[in-house]
């Protein structure tokens, strides 16, 4: 049985303003069959590795996608969350902090998906913004960062 997995990365800062941030950026697939573009979608820097792609665990699909969607090279990473059997999803929060780079100010395209360039957006906005395949891990980060001390 083929089992693959993903990683969806959720950074986040405390901006000048003392409000909780966390970088997302527009994202749309085209379907390979079709052509058809997909709606936009406000998500967070994620990817996804085929069993024995890169041979890469599930931290190292995190932080060889976080560097290729935003320019940010994560030096220490959290699984906060894990669902699914066959196509196991991993939600990472990664602080600010614990990267090194740049981000990226430009648009990104790869195998025909779409990607404005990555920005930050408060938590508060966030919350009725972020796809609906990614409220999970913006729940659970949510959550995570609340039980730190963290104002949300």
């Amino acid at each position: 049985m083929l089992m693959t997995h993903s990683a969806c990365n959720v950074v986040w800062r405390v901006n000048s303003d003392n409000e909780l941030e966390m970088l997302v950026h527009d994202y749309r697939s085209t379907d390979p069959d079709t052509g058809k573009k997909s709606r936009w979608e406000v998500r967070f820097p994620t990817g996804t590795s085929g069993s024995g792609e890169f041979g890469e665990s599930s931290e190292e699909t995190s932080v060889r996608k976080l560097q290729e969607e935003t320019g940010l090279l994560a030096v220490d990473t959290e699984e906060i969350a894990k669902k699914g059997t066959h196509h196991i999803k991993y939600a990472f929060l990664i602080s600010l902090s614990d990267c090194l780079g740049e981000l990226h100010t430009r648009p990104l395209e790869a195998q025909g998906d779409e990607m404005s360039a990555p920005r930050w957006v408060s938590v508060r906005r966030l919350r009725s913004m972020i796809a609906p395949v990614q409220f999970w891990a913006y729940r659970a980060a949510v959550e995570t960062l609340r039980a730190r001390g963290v104002t949300v």
